[in-house]
């Protein structure tokens, strides 16, 4: 997968019950929308931890937290695929459970 540009036009689909989810952090917000910058319509995403990192600024293993964090919470899942190589992959698959607004009290 390339790196996002701004050249290409690129977005990024991400669960709007994430962003008013308060046991997410704001970098856990960033983390998903830079998985939702990499998946393909089919909401699966292939990008190393170590390019989510980069693209994010933050560690690998703030990454490594956060993923768990959001895998917990029920915004995405986690398979390892084995590569042409020998090794495995992470590859991720974005969920959007449903959303009600907050009511106002």
């Amino acid at each position: 997968m390339s790196a996002p540009t701004d050249e290409g036009g690129r977005w990024a689909k991400l669960a709007a019950r994430a962003v008013a989810d308060r046991n997410m952090t704001a970098t856990g917000v960033r983390v998903l929308a830079c998985l939702g910058i990499y998946a393909g319509p089919d909401g699966v995403a292939w990008p190393s931890q170590e390019t989510m990192a980069m693209v994010v600024g933050v560690d690998r293993a703030t990454v490594c937290r956060v993923l768990k964090r959001a895998m917990e919470l029920g915004y995405l899942d986690r398979y390892r695929k084995p590569t042409s190589r020998g090794r495995y992959r992470n590859v991720y698959q974005l969920r959007f459970p449903p959303y009600s607004p907050p009511s106002r009290s």
